[in-house]
């Protein structure tokens, strides 16, 4: 194949992934805004899911643990009870779920603000370069962490669909930079 060739072949195959990136990107942002509009509908959403596949692990789990052959057998029932009995919450109480899984993201950001900031001071003790950047990220990761804590439990009906919004959000319009990258390469001057 000549050189020409496999430049136009190549051109072509970038507008069409390039259509795709740009669709989805601009069907990634649409959702991303309307979970942050819709967030309550988001949060329950999020965690009615998250429940069904934790249930549905939880099951398969379970005919894991009882099946012949299994050598593990009181882990894998005691593992696969766990995940049933918390997919089942979650799935026939989202609300409940939902303050329960805002009070971990909470805890979650708490926990790695305060290590980020641990090895962040780290590195900047020992003259390191980079210990700024986690510096500052785990300040953000302690602030998020606080200002979930001191809005819990009145916040939970809200604040995950908010969160999935913003990284659909972001998600989206990363795809749509990248769309606009590849027009840019596929057609220079």
């Amino acid at each position: 194949m000549e050189p020409l060739e496999e430049l136009f072949e190549e051109v072509v195959d970038t507008r069409a992934q390039r259509r795709w990136i740009g669709g989805l990107g601009l069907l990634v942002t649409l959702l991303g805004v309307l979970a942050m509009v819709a967030s309550f509908a988001a949060t329950l959403t999020t965690v009615f899911l998250f429940g069904l596949l934790l249930l549905l692990g939880g099951i398969a789990q379970l005919a894991r643990a009882l099946s012949p052959g299994t050598l593990d057998t009181g882990w894998d029932l005691f593992s696969g009870f766990v995940y049933t009995l918390v997919g089942g919450l979650l799935v026939f109480d989202p609300v409940s779920g939902a303050v329960g899984l805002t009070l971990l993201l909470a805890v979650f950001f708490l926990v790695l603000g305060a290590l980020r900031i641990g090895v962040g001071m780290r590195i900047r003790g020992r003259g390191g370069l980079g210990g700024g950047g986690l510096l500052l990220t785990g300040g953000l990761d302690l602030l998020l962490g606080l200002l979930i804590a001191v809005g819990w439990p009145e916040i939970s009906s809200w604040v995950i669909g908010v969160f999935l919004g913003i990284e659909l959000l972001f998600t989206g319009i990363a795809l749509l930079f990248l769309n606009s990258a590849l027009r840019s390469v596929e057609s220079p001057g």
